[in-house]
């Protein structure tokens, strides 16, 4: 399913939409970060039906180009609140009243090194929960702290430096295809 009105879903088909909502983290970080995925939760009203899903961009997730990270692949699940079982990307399989389908979409690549985007759109991904803290400071090299939240500038400028120094690129990567892991260096 596209990314229908929920009314005109719910009346048509036999489902309940009980989630529809961003996926924090999933898009490739970026000097332009890529778009983010949402995911939808369906439970099935029906006393039994046929599933079939046709989703893209989980075995060869959506890449970073120029220095960006790439995004998370979809994700499909039968009855994430119980079993969470995994599913696989294409599939046609019987459903019953009260089951769960839920399909995460694939989150886009990001653009450029991430460590260029500038910390107060960081900041605004954190406030929109888009990305998370942890994310902010590993993929971005922001420090955000204090009530309200705000960028120490300082110790972003220093996080930054170590984190270039860490990961040491001789040429900034054409593509990106597997996450970098900096969670490490910036503790």
């Amino acid at each position: 399913m596209a990314s229908q009105s929920i009314e005109v879903t719910e009346t048509e088909q036999p489902i309940a939409i009980t989630a529809y909502e961003f996926i924090p983290d999933a898009m490739g970080p970026g000097k332009f970060r890529g778009g983010a995925p949402f995911r939808r939760d369906y439970r099935f009203v029906a006393e039994e039906g046929i599933l079939q899903v046709r989703s893209d961009r989980r075995d060869f997730r959506p890449y970073g180009l120029y220095g960006g990270g790439p995004g998370k692949p979809s994700m499909n699940y039968l009855n994430p609140d119980g079993e969470n079982r995994p599913l696989p990307s294409k599939l046609t399989m019987t459903i019953r009243r009260g089951d769960t389908f839920r399909h995460e979409v694939a989150g886009a690549g990001g653009w450029g090194d991430p460590l260029d985007r500038g910390p107060a759109m960081v900041l605004r991904d954190v406030r929109n929960e888009l990305v998370s803290l942890a994310s902010a400071r590993a993929d971005y090299g922001v420090v955000l702290a204090g009530e309200p939240l705000a960028v120490d500038a300082a110790a972003t400028q220093a996080l930054r430096e170590r984190l270039r120094r860490v990961r040491n690129w001789r040429q900034t990567p054409a593509i990106s295809w597997e996450p970098w892991d900096m969670a490490m260096a910036a503790e």
